[in-house]
C-alpha cells in the first residue's frame, strides 16, 4: 500500500489522476442521459485531489491529506515487504 500511496502523490500519479477524472468528467458532460451529474462528481474528486495535492488514500494508512506530507514520509526507495498491505 505505501508504494501506490508514493505512486498516487508523485508528478505521474498525479498526471494520471488528473487524466482519468477529466476524461470522466468529459464523459459525464458529453453524456446524454441521467447519470450525468455523479459522472461529473466522480471525474471531479480525482482532478481536485490531483490539482490541490491531495491524496484521499492517505488516512486510511494512518498518513495525512497532504501530498507533500505523504511524500516526506514515505522515502522514493521504499522497500516492500512481503507483509506490507
Amino acid at each position: 500500500m505505501r508504494t501506490v500511496l508514493r505512486f498516487l502523490v508523485s508528478h505521474s500519479g498525479r498526471f494520471v489522476r488528473a487524466v482519468i477524472g477529466a476524461l470522466i468528467l468529459a464523459w459525464g458532460l458529453f453524456y446524454k442521459d441521467t447519470v450525468i451529474w455523479p459522472l461529473v462528481i466522480l471525474g471531479a474528486i480525482p482532478l481536485l485531489s490531483a490539482a490541490f495535492d491531495v491524496c484521499l488514500l492517505g488516512p486510511l494508512k494512518g498518513y495525512g491529506f497532504s501530498g507533500r506530507s505523504i511524500r516526506e514520509q514515505i522515502p522514493s526507495h521504499v522497500q516492500t515487504d512481503v507483509n506490507d498491505n
